[in-house]
């Protein structure tokens, strides 16, 4: 299981490309529901997964060498007061989170299928417009009646099944046409695993709520292409629309429910694109498409170098020795003063802790070990503030390689 320092790293790459992904429609105007959709889709898998490809550039290594001629870097410092330090695993705590989400989600699911079971299945033919539209389509769900739900929903895997409130069966023929092609159009698109997927991410990542928001975000551009699909094979869009804002006045949406609801959420912006035709031309998906390819390409590059992921780095590696075949000098980039043990003080113990180390890719100093120490806890202390420290990993021919170092921490009283 990854450690916090690995996951909040992860978090904040996340968050950059999320944040990146805010900004691009707003600049470039994505009018078309289908381009929005295939956008909001691709922005959440590459903020997802941008954050490993540093990982995968990173030169492989194997064996360990031995740490002779190892780099000296020299603090003096002087600390006041105690590092307060946790005896917390958060890695259990995400994991609780994650197993809190499953339950919630699974009991949701649970609930889905209990609707199904409790509701009255109907033929196509008990509902006019639908062997039209399966033909159509070439889909052939099943339709289920029920009172527990307040608007159509589709779902199941193997079974995929259109669940639509009693109260629908009484309308016109438009209406219904209207909401079966908008269930059926879900069917033929197989959208279910997706929001199987999606369910899934948000319990692994329950605690980012900027991938909960990339995720809403698919989910409504997802509504907003099947509306613009529904209107094309109607070829009405004032049916459509007065249908969805009739269901959507009468529908609530538990948050129970794994399966979104025909009115679903941002209700005003789905009606918004239905008033009008919203198209992109062949050349502004194109232009479009390369400046979004450049943003994020830019953007994970500086993400991944501003909160490199450390855990995940490969478990055997070469520690080199500064000097040896062109291997360059880490550059101390942040330093954490180590602070001074009321023991030490009133001991007035000063000296100097020596630490042997390796400079890893992460710019971290990992593996530290006390090769001289002094004592009533200054040992320690220079361990907890070295561990802080940031540099500018070493190189070998242009790639960042481990390197060993040995630090002197000097305690003096003033």
């Amino acid at each position: 299981m990854p450690g916090l320092d690995t996951v909040f790293a992860y978090s904040l790459q996340v968050a950059c490309l999320a944040a990146l992904a805010l900004l691009l429609p707003w600049a470039v105007r994505l009018a078309d529901p289908r381009v929005a959709y295939v956008y909001w889709r691709g922005a959440l898998v590459i903020s997802l997964v941008a954050p490993f490809v540093g990982l995968v550039w990173r030169p492989a290594s194997t064996g360990v060498a031995g740490v002779t001629g190892a780099v000296e870097f020299v603090a003096s410092a002087v600390g006041v007061g105690p590092v307060l330090g946790s005896s917390v695993d958060f890695r259990w705590l995400l994991a609780a989170g994650v197993a809190a989400m499953v339950v919630w989600r699974g009991l949701g699911f649970l609930r889905l299928g209990g609707y199904r079971r409790r509701a009255r299945q109907v033929s196509g033919e008990e509902l006019p417009p639908a062997p039209r539209i399966e033909a159509a389509l070439g889909v052939h769900p099943e339709y289920f009646l029920t009172d527990e739900v307040s608007g159509p929903l589709t779902f199941g895997l193997l079974r995929q099944s259109i669940l639509l409130p009693r109260r629908l069966s009484g309308l016109g023929g438009d209406e219904m046409e209207s909401v079966l092609t908008h269930e059926m159009i879900h069917v033929r698109n197989r959208d279910w695993p997706q929001v199987l997927a999606e369910e899934a991410l948000r319990c692994l990542l329950w605690f980012h709520p900027l991938v909960h928001w990339l995720i809403d975000r698919v989910r409504s551009s997802r509504e907003m292409s099947v509306d613009a699909a529904t209107v094309r094979m109607m070829g009405d869009r004032e049916r459509s629309l007065v249908t969805l804002v009739q269901i959507a006045e009468k529908q609530r949406q538990p948050t129970w429910i794994a399966a979104p609801l025909f009115g679903g959420s941002r209700l005003k912006q789905r009606v918004e694109v239905l008033l009008e035709d919203h198209t992109m031309s062949k050349l502004r998906i194109v232009l479009v498409a390369l400046l979004a390819f450049a943003a994020f390409s830019i953007g994970g590059r500086f993400a991944n170098e501003a909160f490199p992921l450390a855990a995940f780095a490969a478990e055997n590696y070469t520690v080199y020795s500064v000097g040896d075949d062109g291997v360059t000098r880490p550059k101390l980039i942040r330093k954490v003063e180590p602070n001074y043990t009321d023991e030490a003080r009133e001991a007035d113990l000063q000296g100097t802790v020596w630490l042997e180390l390796e400079v890893h890719l992460d710019g971290r100093a990992h593996n530290v070990q006390i090769a001289e120490g002094l004592g009533m806890g200054l040992d320690e202390e220079a361990v907890a503030a070295v561990e802080q420290w940031t540099f500018a990993p070493a190189e070998k021919d242009g790639e960042p390689v481990v390197v060993a170092a040995r630090i002197q921490v000097t305690f003096r009283l003033l």
